[in-house]
């Protein structure tokens, strides 16, 4: 549950990155939107996972995702902030999205990663 998840990661946040006997990470099992954004809020706290190698753990194709909001957070918005495709959304966009489920460690990702777009975004 939602509230088990929330009080086991505020005593172990590290807790997010254990690997299953499977070689997985919490996130592959997670079958509720707001576990996940729980899950991901604690994965990117860490700096290191805000790295393009961090990634690799989060591959499309080794995580259940139940909802089209979970598929979208990782598959349209996380992902385009490790990589840099022309197709990507803006960071004003993917800040917004963040901002709505309030996954505040991915909008500070955002902003180390486009400081400007305090200027564009007027969050001055």
């Amino acid at each position: 549950s939602l509230d088990v998840v929330s009080a086991l990661l505020s005593v172990w946040p590290d807790g997010v990155k254990q690997k299953n006997d499977s070689g997985q990470i919490p996130l592959y099992s997670s079958k509720s939107f707001e576990v996940t954004l729980l899950l991901v809020n604690a994965w990117l706290g860490d700096k290191e996972n805000r790295q393009s190698s961090a990634l690799i753990p989060l591959k499309e194709d080794q995580l259940t995702l139940q909802t089209e909001d979970q598929q979208m957070l990782f598959y349209y918005y996380l992902h385009s902030l490790y990589n840099e495709k022309l197709n990507n959304p803006s960071p004003e966009e993917v800040m917004r999205f963040f901002i709505r489920f309030e996954l505040w460690n991915g909008v500070a990702f955002v902003l180390d990663k486009h400081p400007t777009i305090v200027k564009t975004m007027d969050l001055d």
